[in-house]
């Protein structure tokens, strides 16, 4: 088992090594912006991979994924006699008084398939350029059930993504045990090996952030996906309810207009995907695990990867197609051609070359913006011998952002607005950032900042300069603050 961390080459589970060296060589060449990633077959690892600066003890955001291991959670308490996942989920809130009489009939069940009678799910507001310092005190809970986006859709039917069910769920589980969610799966983690460094962000009002919010090391968040690829069993073991996981990976509900593999998808189940080969966990921005259970087969990725429902799965099914029912020969030089290539991983977000002549031309000028939306106000560059600098300054605030030549230095972000620990609530510090700079022709740099903590995200900034002008443009995306960071303008030196 995954627990054991036992490593064997990829040729005695039926996979040559050069084919895990072509993932690898395949992930880069899409540039996909992987972080970390385990393949495993039979319980047993292959291969385990992290690009520099992330190790195996980096904790990683894992976003959407935190809804399966609620349902893992859920599941327990379906095995335990505790929930009738058929029963009304609002009869289990005593505190919620006079719900919507659409969202009254939600079941347990309907809230695990996301098949609500509602068009959207507004459980937590967001820092916008209007309303930056947004703070919001509800209670999720009782907004779900007071839901102000309830429809014309009958409970139980169609399904709509909603993160706000997940959240719900996720207080569930602490309303009847009176543990959160990981702590009453704990019994169950311990057993698999999963480590007490595994974390949930909260709501508000303290609840844990079901939809969003788990932190995990790779390797503990390949050890749920092992629990998950298992049907719930570990050792011959039965952990979690047969019957509740082999419906939590099953296609309940169709998807056909999701996205999230493209084009359309195969179906959900208990907060579950499915997908063309099997089922797995998807998380924003490439917290995945891919299960194909008919080959015992396993691949967990972590990354900063927007497009990742496209990339990453194809890298992963074109392993799973490459398999051998029977072990194959030991391959002495493709192994070392593998054990090489995962020594050397490291983050690469360069796109064009490190200098430019015409840093000597820029530098050091000043350059006042016209007016604009995000208020940016000002910028300069300075180029450095190992690294260079931005500054600009938005709305009065004074900002500096350090970059390397075509290689990430690892920084952090000049903003102190980013989530903690507490949804809505600002963390006071800086997150860290991994900065690239690169020169797409003489006259035109990229910046670009991968923002890799409790909140991941990016922003890519464009600076084109031509005589005493640059045009300027921004695009920040992520979750919260960064989708502030949005322009485009020009800029004069005098």
């Amino acid at each position: 088992m995954i627990k054991d961390l036992n490593f064997v080459t990829p040729e005695s589970e039926g996979i040559p090594s050069e084919r895990i060296v072509e993932f690898i060589e395949y992930l880069r060449e899409v540039r996909a912006n992987v972080h970390s990633f385990i393949i495993a077959r039979h319980g047993n690892i292959i291969a385990e991979g992290y690009y520099k600066p992330f190790d195996k003890d980096t904790k990683k955001r894992l976003y959407s994924c935190s809804k399966s291991i609620v349902s893992l959670a859920v599941g327990k308490l379906y095995g335990e006699g505790l929930v009738d996942l058929h029963a009304p989920l609002v009869s289990y809130f005593p505190r919620v008084e006079n719900p919507t009489p659409e969202m009254a009939e939600v079941t347990v069940e309907d809230a695990l398939t996301m098949t609500l009678p509602q068009s959207a799910s507004h459980y937590c507001r967001f820092p916008t350029l209007d309303d930056p310092d947004v703070i919001d005190d509800g209670d999720w809970t009782d907004k779900f059930f007071h839901s102000d986006s309830v429809c014309d859709k009958p409970s139980g039917r169609l399904f709509r993504y909603n993160s706000h069910a997940s959240c719900v769920l996720a207080d569930l589980v602490r309303k009847l045990t009176g543990k959160n969610f990981l702590e009453y799966l704990r019994p169950e983690l311990d057993i698999i090996g999963v480590s007490d460094t595994i974390e949930c962000l909260k709501s508000p009002t303290g609840c844990e952030w079901g939809s969003s919010g788990v932190l995990a090391t790779t390797r503990d968040f390949a050890k749920i996906g092992e629990l998950l690829l298992n049907l719930g069993e570990h050792c011959g073991r039965q952990l979690l309810p047969r019957d509740y996981m082999e419906r939590a990976t099953s296609a309940l509900v169709g998807t056909a207009f999701d996205e999230v593999i493209k084009p359309g998808s195969y179906g959900y189940g208990y907060q579950i995907w499915r997908e063309p080969y099997g089922f797995g966990m998807h998380g924003m921005r490439g917290q995945v695990v891919y299960c194909f259970p008919d080959a015992d087969f396993m691949v967990v990725m972590t990354s900063n990867e927007p497009d990742y429902a496209v990339k990453l799965y194809y890298a992963a099914s074109h392993l799973y197609k490459q398999i051998c029912d029977t072990p194959l020969p030991e391959n002495p030089d493709g192994y070392a051609k593998l054990t090489e290539a995962l020594h050397s991983l490291e983050i690469y977000r360069a796109f064009g070359e490190g200098r430019s002549p015409l840093e000597g031309v820029v530098g050091e000028k000043l350059y006042k913006c016209k007016e604009n939306s995000m208020g940016l106000s000002e910028l300069s560059l300075s180029f450095g011998e190992e690294t260079g600098i931005l500054r600009f300054t938005v709305r009065g605030e004074d900002k500096l952002l350090r970059f390397g030549y075509g290689t990430f230095c690892d920084t952090t972000f000049p903003d102190k607005s980013f989530y903690g620990k507490y949804s809505n609530r600002k963390s006071g510090r800086e997150f860290r950032a991994l900065v690239t700079g690169s020169w797409q022709n003489e006259s035109r740099l990229f910046i670009l900042a991968d923002v890799s903590d409790d909140t991941p995200g990016s922003l890519g900034i464009v600076l084109e300069f031509s005589g005493n002008t640059v045009a300027v443009e921004m695009r920040g995306k992520g979750e919260g603050i960064l989708d502030r960071y949005n322009v485009t303008c020009s800029a004069t030196s005098e």
